[in-house]
């Protein structure tokens, strides 16, 4: 996919550079580079038993399904040290992205002396919904652990996330690798039992 920017625009040439210019930056692991994205999954059951596998044949699922709600997928990825962490919630509003925010903040780089964050233009993207969700002076002190960038718009912009995202999510679940993801599941998931969030190739084999 190519970025076309618009004719004579220079907020969005500013905001291209800024990115650019971060996505150049050498690896340095006390200010991490975290790109953030979200997402909305089905959240999809059963109706019949899925047929085992066996030598001649994959794993066979049928064509109809329950539809179990929704979830939204949060996924921080730091491209420069090769790892995506996922955390699941309800819905994606600004508190859920505050609660976010400060998991990472906190618990995945508490001795970061800064935090470099690229993300997208979401209206709920950015310090802001920190003061929504928490008193401000803990809206603060998150918001100054982090270094903001935000993509340009229109939306055909180098979000490093979205290209490694679709993989993420394609392939979340419990068989999904630690080693390779680490996945916080909130309490309150709508449907926990529920293992999928993705209805795979009923016509595999």
């Amino acid at each position: 996919m190519w970025c076309i920017p618009p004719l004579q625009d220079a907020r969005f040439v500013c905001a291209m550079e800024d990115v650019l210019e971060v996505y150049a930056r050498p690896y340095n692991p006390a200010r991490p580079l975290v790109c953030l994205d979200e997402a909305a999954k089905q959240l999809l059951g059963e109706k019949r038993e899925p047929l085992p596998a066996t030598l001649d044949h994959p794993l066979r699922y049928d064509n109809q399904y329950i539809r179990n709600g929704t979830c939204a997928i949060f996924m921080l990825f730091q491209p420069l040290a090769a790892q995506r962490h996922l955390q699941v919630r309800e819905q994606r509003t600004a508190l859920d992205y505050a609660e976010v925010v400060r998991w990472m903040c906190d618990e995945l780089h508490p001795t970061a002396e800064k935090i470099i964050l690229v993300q997208d233009n979401l209206n709920t993207h950015g310090p802001h919904s920190l003061y929504e969700a928490f008193p401000p002076q803990e809206a603060r002190r998150l918001s100054e652990r982090i270094e903001w960038h935000f993509t340009p718009l229109p939306k055909g912009h180098p979000r490093l996330v979205a290209q490694h995202g679709r993989t993420g999510a394609e392939r979340f679940g419990p068989s999904v690798s630690p080693r390779t993801y680490a996945v916080q599941i909130q309490p309150r998931t709508p449907h926990p039992s529920v293992a999928r969030t993705q209805k795979p190739n009923r016509f595999a084999g």
